[in-house]
C-alpha cells in the first residue's frame, strides 16, 4: 500500500510539474477542433441554410425539414459529417500519440525543469514506438469494449437470472482486464521513454509480463485514478450537457467551464501516467533495474540497452 501511495504522490507532482505541457495538449486540441468545426459548419450551413431549420432539427428529427432539404443535399451533409468525424478521430489519435511522447519523457524524471524544446523533441523521438504501442493496445481495448457492450445488451435482454449472473460476471471480468491493459499501455510507453533505443513492441511485451505478474499495485493505482476520471466525465454529462445557456454571458461561462473540465481531465490522465511510471521504475522484469526512489539506468530484460 505504501508503494501505491508513493506512486500516486509521484503522479500528482508530475502532473502539476508539467502544467505547461498540459496547456500545450489543451491548446492543440482546441485549435484542432476549431479547424475541423469551421469547414463542417460551412458545409452544414450550405446544405441546411440559416433558417429555422437548424433550430427545429436541434429539437429532434423533423421529417418536413428533411423533406425540404432533399435527398441529394441530405446525402451530401451526411457524407461531409461522416468524413469530418473520421478525419477528426484519426488526427486526434495521432496528435495524442505525439504529445504523450513529451509527457512520458518528462515523467521519467520530474526533477528536471520543463522545457518546450525538450518536450517537442521527445514527442518526435517517441512517436514511432508510441504509435505501435497505442495501435496494438488500442485494438485490444476496442475488442474488449465491444464484448463488454455485447454482454451488457445480453444482460438487459435475458430473462433468466442464471444467465444474467453469468453475463454480468463476464462483463466485470472484461472491465477489470480493460483496466489492466490501460496499465500495460502506460507501462510500455514509460519503459520506451526511459529506453530510447527500445522498440515499441518490445516495450509492450515487457509491459504485459510486468503488469500481469504484479497485478495488485498496477490495478489499484490505475483503478483509483480512472475512477476519479469517470466521476469528472459523469459530472460533465449530467451537469454541463444539460446546461442550456439563455444569454451570451451564460454561453461564455459554459465555454469556460467545458475547457476547464477538459484541462482537469488532461491533468488526471497525466496523473495516471506518472503513477504507472513510478511503479515501472520500482517493479522491473530485470531485478538489476530496481532502484528505490531513483530513476534506473536504461536497461532491458538482458540488462543491456537496445
Amino acid at each position: 500500500m505504501k508503494r501505491i501511495l508513493s506512486a500516486l504522490d509521484y503522479g500528482i507532482k508530475g502532473s502539476l510539474g508539467i502544467w505547461k505541457g498540459a496547456l500545450i495538449i489543451w491548446l492543440a486540441s482546441f485549435v484542432f477542433m476549431g479547424l475541423v468545426k469551421i469547414p463542417l459548419r460551412g458545409a452544414l450551413s450550405a446544405g441546411v441554410g440559416f433558417s429555422m431549420a437548424t433550430e427545429r432539427l436541434a429539437d429532434g428529427i423533423d421529417m418536413e425539414i428533411l423533406g425540404d432539404i432533399g435527398i441529394d443535399r441530405l446525402g451530401s451533409i451526411l457524407f461531409t459529417t461522416a468524413g469530418s468525424a473520421t478525419l477528426a478521430s484519426l488526427f486526434s489519435f495521432l496528435l495524442n500519440i505525439f504529445l504523450s511522447g513529451g509527457v512520458f519523457d518528462y515523467l521519467k524524471d520530474t526533477t528536471n525543469k520543463f522545457s518546450f524544446p525538450v518536450f517537442f523533441s521527445a514527442s518526435a523521438r517517441n512517436f514511432k514506438s508510441f504509435f505501435s504501442i497505442k495501435l496494438l493496445s488500442g485494438l485490444l481495448l476496442s475488442v474488449l469494449l465491444v464484448f463488454i457492450y455485447l454482454f451488457i445488451v445480453l444482460f438487459n435482454l435475458s430473462a433468466s437470472l442464471y444467465i444474467k449472473i453469468i453475463v454480468l460476471a463476464l462483463a466485470i471480468v472484461l472491465s477489470l482486464l480493460y483496466i489492466q491493459i490501460l496499465a500495460v499501455t502506460d507501462y510500455a510507453r514509460a519503459k520506451r521513454a526511459l529506453n530510447p533505443g527500445m522498440k515499441g513492441t518490445k516495450a509492450l511485451e515487457i509491459g504485459f509480463k510486468t503488469v500481469f505478474s504484479n497485478i495488485l499495485p498496477f490495478f489499484l493505482a490505475t483503478v483509483f485514478v480512472s475512477a476519479i476520471q469517470l466521476v469528472v466525465v459523469i459530472f460533465v454529462i449530467r451537469g454541463i450537457i444539460g446546461w442550456v445557456p439563455r444569454s451570451g454571458s451564460a454561453l461564455f461561462a459554459l465555454f469556460v467551464a467545458t475547457q476547464l473540465l477538459y484541462l482537469v481531465n488532461v491533468h488526471l490522465k497525466i496523473w495516471r501516467f506518472g503513477t504507472v511510471t513510478y511503479l515501472m521504475r520500482q517493479i522491473s522484469v530485470n531485478p538489476g533495474c530496481r532502484k528505490k526512489n531513483v530513476i534506473p539506468e536504461p536497461c532491458t530484460e538482458g540488462g543491456t540497452t537496445e
